[in-house]
């Protein structure tokens, strides 16, 4: 059910603005119910403030590339 996990995932986000799993997990939301230039914002988000992140840089590329 992506449009509950997306909902769950932008309270997080409101609740913790500056962590980058908050939106990965809001990014990851996005993409499934097909909002790949929302996807890709929260995504760059993520990598913003966790450039150690490993998944998000792949991810964010294929959405790019899309």
């Amino acid at each position: 059910r992506p449009e509950a996990a997306v909902a769950v995932f932008q309270l997080a986000v409101e609740a913790a603005p500056n962590s980058g799993n908050a939106w990965d997990s809001l990014g990851e939301g996005l993409a499934a119910q097909g909002r790949r230039k929302d996807a890709i914002q929260a995504y760059r988000r993520a990598i913003e403030l966790d450039p150690a992140n490993r998944t998000a840089p792949e991810i964010l590329r294929k959405l790019e590339a899309n």
